[in-house]
């Protein structure tokens, strides 16, 4: 008959799958005992550094983002400007055309 108590410490998890913040120790580790060992090689550290790298990358997406929707809208305008009254002259034109035609 096996032991109901386990022969290794399992952390325990949250109702959501993630272990509880009680178990981790100042450098970011999950061991329940909480003696510093590191058993998935991140520090708090090295996860604050992953975090300000990521959100440097989603800053930058955000300004070409940005930059590629200020560009396309200046050309738009441009186009417009530049072909407004002749596709509004065409579609009076076609307009008219229909009225007049037989029906």
């Amino acid at each position: 008959m096996p032991s109901p108590i386990p022969s290794h410490p399992h952390p325990l998890v949250a109702m959501d799958g993630r272990p509880s913040h009680a178990q981790y120790d100042s450098r970011g580790s999950i061991d329940p005992m909480g003696d510093g060992v590191k058993d998935n090689g991140l520090t708090l550290e090295d996860l604050h550094r992953e975090f300000l790298r990521v959100d440097a990358d989603i800053k930058k997406f955000k300004l070409w983002a940005c930059l590629s929707l200020t560009i396309f809208s200046m050309a738009l305008v441009i186009f417009l400007w530049a072909f407004l009254p002749t596709i509004v002259d065409m579609t009076i034109k076609l307009i008219s055309a229909f009225k007049r035609a037989p029906h």
